[in-house]
């Protein structure tokens, strides 16, 4: 590694966090997302379409 960053290393970096920035934003919201949405009204249809076994459970009693 080089004492000093140059723009390239900025580069880097940055796509780096976006990328991590994205799959956080895409696993959040297809992992916590629809169970809270589903918890709460069972109403989150693109995520019951997916799953509808989520959908069955939450209209059980």
């Amino acid at each position: 590694m080089r004492g000093r960053f140059d723009l390239t290393d900025y580069l880097i970096l940055a796509f780096v966090g976006i990328v991590c920035l994205a799959l956080g934003v895409l696993i959040g919201t297809v992992i916590i997302g629809p169970h809270w949405f589903v918890s709460q009204n069972c109403a989150y249809y693109p995520f019951l379409l997916v799953n509808p076994s989520q959908y069955v459970a939450c209209k059980l009693p």
